[in-house]
């Protein structure tokens, strides 16, 4: 069944069980893949917070590639973007042509036009790995 967002309610309510009911140290597996489904229905705060939890935990996670970016993507979602920017000018994602994309989009929301393009241009191959409605808002 799906609530009237079209969230999968039972495959959320699964994975926040399985979060909350794993050992300590197989709780971010789940806290991610949560995290990632909050993400995928426009839930971004609540994705945020999923991964926020993952790096509280676990700081190390903080240099993980793929936690990087979808703490960088929900901030942006939020339109955190003093957040975002923090996040971006971390070592691990500074030139990753992914994070080029986020930080294009945020340019092009402070309608700084010349970055924003450029920006586009610099990580458009890095945009074929979004779904058609993520592409379409950048």
């Amino acid at each position: 069944l799906q609530d009237k967002s079209g969230v999968p309610r039972e495959r959320l309510r699964i994975l926040q069980h399985q979060a909350a009911d794993a050992p300590r140290g197989r709780r971010n597996q789940f806290r991610y893949a949560l995290g990632r489904m909050f993400f995928a229905h426009g839930l971004y705060a609540e994705a945020r917070g999923a991964f926020e939890a993952i790096v509280y935990t676990e700081p190390a996670a903080a240099r993980d590639r793929a936690t990087a970016m979808m703490r960088i993507a929900s901030a942006v979602q939020m339109e955190r973007h003093d957040d975002a920017r923090k996040l971006l000018n971390d070592d691990v994602v500074r030139d990753d042509p992914e994070a080029l994309l986020w930080r294009a989009m945020i340019d092009a929301r402070e309608r700084n036009w010349p970055r924003a393009i450029a920006g586009f241009r610099a990580g458009e191959g890095a945009l074929e790995g979004y779904a058609n409605a993520m592409q379409a808002q950048m």
